[in-house]
């Protein structure tokens, strides 16, 4: 977000991102992210769990129930923010 790759969306498409949030307990942080399946439906992995395709609200309650959608990227922009990221694979 900070380097204005993602781009917010009120229009959410298939393949977009869902973010999470729970402002109640973690107001600074995404708590979850999904991929937009179609108008109401979200592909996501819980944890070290099988990816799973479910209505948008039917996530674990930590995950807080504020969303936002973020439109897609292209696999190239995605790479380069995670090697960014300097998280360890």
């Amino acid at each position: 977000m900070d380097d204005r790759i993602l781009k917010y969306t009120d229009n959410p498409q298939k393949c977009n991102y869902i973010l999470y949030r729970d402002l109640e307990n973690h107001h600074k942080i995404i708590t979850h992210v999904g991929v937009m399946y179609d108008n109401d439906m979200v592909i996501s992995k819980w944890a070290s769990g099988p990816l799973l395709k479910h209505k948008i609200f039917d996530v674990p309650k930590s995950y807080g129930d504020d969303i936002l959608y973020v439109k897609s990227i292209l696999k190239k922009e995605a790479w380069a923010l995670y090697k960014k990221s300097n998280i360890k694979p």
